[in-house]
C-alpha cells in the first residue's frame, strides 16, 4: 500500500477512513486502464467508482520541434528541465531524453516517482505541488547559479495548454526558460444521453487538473448542484470557481490519491455532523 493509500485509511493523520465513501458513486475522470489505482482506492473506502475519461493526451502538433529540444537537452544545452506532470515525464522520456542532460525539477511526488521509474534523478521538488510553487522553489535554488551571468537555461516540456506560471516566474527572476509543447491535452467528447444518466447517479467527482475542470463543466455543467467536487489543488479549484462550479474540498496533498482522501474526509465529517 502506498503512502497516499495509508493516509486514506488513517495513516499518520490518525483516524481510519474505512467506509467513509460508503454509498457514494464517485466519478473518476480516467479511462479504465489508467484509472484502476484510483478505482481501487475509492472501492477500499466503500465507494463505487464510475470511470468517465474527461481528457486525452496526444503527441504535440510540432513533433520535430520537440525532438530538436530533446536533442539540445541531451547535448547539455540546458542547465535544468522542469517537469510538471506524469504525462510530461513520459513524453520527455519517450522523445529520447537522457538522464545526463542536466538537472531535473519535478512539480511533486507523483511526477517524481514517474521520472525516477524512467531512470531520471530529481534534484528539486517543491513542498506544494503546483506550477507556482515549483517556480518559486526553482528560483530560490538558482539564486546563486554559477553561470557567468547568473542566468540558468531551463527546458519546460509542457502541455500545449499549460498555464504560464512556471515560465513567468523564471523570466521575472532573470533566467532563460524555453517552453516547448511536449503533448496536447484535449477534452473527450461525451454522449449527451449517456452523460445525463451518469450525472443523475453521481454523488461526487474527482477533478484532477484545470483542463479536466473545463471538460467536466462542458459535459456536466450542473453536476456541482447535487454532487461534491474534490479538486486536486488550488489552481484546479480556481478554474472550477471561474466556471461557476465551486469545489466542496481542495486536497491538501496535491495528488490523485490525496484528492480521494480529501473527499473521504469531507464525506465522513458530513456524515457525522
Amino acid at each position: 500500500m502506498s503512502t497516499a493509500d495509508r493516509h486514506a485509511h488513517g495513516g499518520s493523520h490518525g483516524g481510519s477512513l474505512e467506509g467513509a465513501l460508503e454509498g457514494q458513486r464517485v466519478l473518476v475522470p480516467r479511462a479504465e486502464a489508467r484509472g484502476d489505482h484510483l478505482a481501487e482506492l475509492v472501492l477500499s473506502l466503500g465507494g463505487e467508482p464510475v470511470m468517465v475519461p474527461l481528457i486525452e493526451h496526444t503527441p504535440p502538433a510540432d513533433e520535430e520541434a520537440f525532438a530538436a529540444a530533446i536533442e539540445r537537452w541531451n547535448a547539455g544545452v540546458y542547465d535544468w528541465a522542469a517537469i510538471t506532470s506524469v504525462r510530461g515525464a513520459q513524453a520527455f522520456a519517450r522523445a529520447g531524453a537522457t538522464p545526463s542532460g542536466g538537472r531535473i525539477a519535478s512539480v511533486g511526488s507523483t511526477t517524481t516517482a514517474a521520472l525516477e521509474s524512467l531512470g531520471f534523478c530529481v534534484t528539486l521538488e517543491p513542498e506544494r505541488f503546483t506550477g507556482e510553487s515549483l517556480a518559486r522553489a526553482l528560483v530560490a535554488e538558482l539564486m546563486s547559479w554559477p553561470a557567468p551571468d547568473g542566468k540558468a537555461s531551463v527546458l519546460l516540456p509542457l502541455s500545449a495548454i499549460a498555464d504560464t506560471a512556471l515560465e513567468t516566474g523564471l523570466i521575472a527572476a532573470g533566467h532563460r526558460p524555453e517552453r516547448i509543447d511536449a503533448y496536447r491535452t484535449s477534452p473527450v467528447e461525451g454522449d449527451p444521453e449517456a452523460d445525463a444518466a451518469i450525472a443523475l447517479s453521481i454523488d461526487a467527482a474527482l477533478v484532477l487538473s484545470a483542463s479536466a475542470a473545463r471538460a467536466l463543466a462542458a459535459r456536466f455543467p450542473t453536476l456541482h448542484e447535487h454532487a461534491r467536487l474534490a479538486a486536486i489543488g488550488e489552481p484546479t479549484a480556481r478554474q472550477l470557481r471561474s466556471l461557476g462550479m465551486p469545489p466542496a474540498v481542495v486536497a491538501r496533498q496535491h495528488t490523485a490519491s490525496g484528492t480521494v482522501t480529501a473527499l473521504a474526509r469531507l464525506t465522513e465529517t458530513s456524515r457525522k455532523s
